[in-house]
Parts: C-alpha cells; structure tokens; sequence
C-alpha cells in the first residue's frame, strides 16, 4: 500500500516526532488529517508503519460531517468514545 493518498508523502522526521511523543506519553493515535479518508483503521496504521511509525492508531474522526470544522469532528469522536470510557 502507499504512503500517500494524493496529499504528498508523510515526511519521516515528522513521524519519528510522533514516535517520540507517543513513546513518552503512552498514547496512542487518532487521526483526523486528510489521509483519513477512504482508509480504515488498519490502512492507517500500515500507512504509518511503511515509514516507520511505532504506536498504535486506535480511530479515526468521522468523515461525514459535512461543513464541520476539524474541531467539530474530533468533538464528535470524543463523544462517540464516551461510553466507551466509563
């Protein structure tokens, strides 16, 4: 699979600062960039994996929300992983 979706390549310093934040924080990934689109979740993590990504990308924001802002998307995720928290 590429690395990419028309949006250009991930640049690899960027993802090992990611490693990095992932790595001292125990987080893990949610998505809600462009490359979201039309992938699943395990497309996401292969995206990432191909260069060298080492967490774990656990969702993604919705994708049809139409007119919502990027704010209002991870919002909405938020909310749809509260049961789920409790």
């Amino acid at each position: 699979m590429p690395n990419h979706l028309n949006y250009g390549e991930l640049d690899a310093a960027c993802v090992a600062l990611l490693n990095e934040i992932v790595a001292q924080s125990q987080a893990d990934v949610v998505v809600s960039s462009s490359y979201r689109y039309g992938k699943t979740i395990a497309d996401l993590q292969s995206v990432l994996e191909a260069v060298g990504f080492n967490g774990r990308v656990i969702g993604k924001t919705p994708t049809d929300m139409l007119g919502a802002s990027r704010g209002e998307e991870i919002a909405a995720w938020l909310e749809q992983m509260r049961p789920m928290r409790s």
